[in-house]
């Protein structure tokens, strides 16, 4: 794979994490922070974002269900 490829690849992933707000932290891998209390408020930066997804979901199934 050409270096031009694998950039813009790593830029679409960059990309991608802040659009969802899904980063390293919150998917359980090793990111830049270092502290505890850094992690914790990166993975719940992470609930907050996405909380609306999961909400939708519930309520997918709750209209389902009758």
């Amino acid at each position: 794979m050409s270096s031009g490829l694998a950039a813009e690849q790593e830029f679409c992933v960059k990309k991608l994490k802040a659009v969802t707000g899904l980063y390293d932290a919150s998917l359980g891998r090793i990111s830049n922070e270092r502290s505890g209390v850094a992690i914790q408020e990166r993975k719940e930066q992470g609930d907050v974002v996405n909380y609306e997804y999961i909400d939708n979901l519930n309520r997918s199934i709750r209209h389902a269900d009758g």
